[in-house]
């Protein structure tokens, strides 16, 4: 999912990666949407629209959520959303988990929940004293 980071974008293996990517999203962007998406791909890329992103306070970049934030929301001549189908590939893929650690801290409560001394417990009593 590098391709969806700005400074990919134009890079030669960002197209690949983001068709990559669309098939393996078939719950979120049926077969016949998946043509738009790819040509709302290269259009962002030949997209010369100054970045209203943009840090000069403190020159950090940007998150990326704020970068997609602007992007899909850019409207074209007819006042309508440039990239509508590209904003369900990129919502999706942001949605994601970026990692397993919420998981690992609910197995670590679970193990000091259920000691030794308490391995009896039953499933609504344990979720009662996490609670």
């Amino acid at each position: 999912m590098y391709c969806l980071d700005s400074s990919q974008w134009t890079t030669p293996d960002a197209e690949v990666s983001f068709r990559r990517l669309l098939t393996k999203l078939t719950q979120i962007l049926p077969t016949e949407e998946v043509s738009e998406a790819m040509d709302q791909w290269k259009m962002l890329a030949l997209d010369t629209t100054p970045p209203e992103w943009t840090c000069e306070s403190d020159k950090t970049p940007p998150a990326i959520d704020d970068v997609w934030f602007h992007v899909l929301n850019r409207r074209n001549a007819l006042g309508n959303l440039k990239y509508c189908t590209l904003g369900k590939v990129v919502k999706a893929c942001l949605a994601f988990s970026h990692g397993n650690a919420d998981a690992e801290r609910s197995f670590s409560a679970n193990k000091d929940t259920v000691a030794a001394e308490r391995s009896n417990l039953n499933e609504e009593t344990i979720t009662a004293i996490r609670l």
